[in-house]
């Protein structure tokens, strides 16, 4: 049973080689990346746009 775990075949040279072909950058290479950059990227955006609001209220004496 235990067998069948022990002698798989090393399949990590063809993987490493096949992520290492890609001429993308490296936080793009993954099959999720956009989606997580695209997350990244709105809470970023929101983050400063708030921030910008507040500081622009502070400024102008408003409550």
């Amino acid at each position: 049973m235990i067998n069948y775990l022990v002698n798989l075949p090393n399949r990590i040279p063809e993987k490493q080689r096949a992520f290492q072909s890609d001429h993308r950058l490296v936080h793009q290479k993954l099959p999720r990346a956009r989606l997580y950059m695209g997350i990244y990227y709105t809470i970023f955006t929101s983050s400063l746009l708030f921030s910008t609001y507040g500081m622009y209220q502070l400024i102008r004496g408003k409550k």
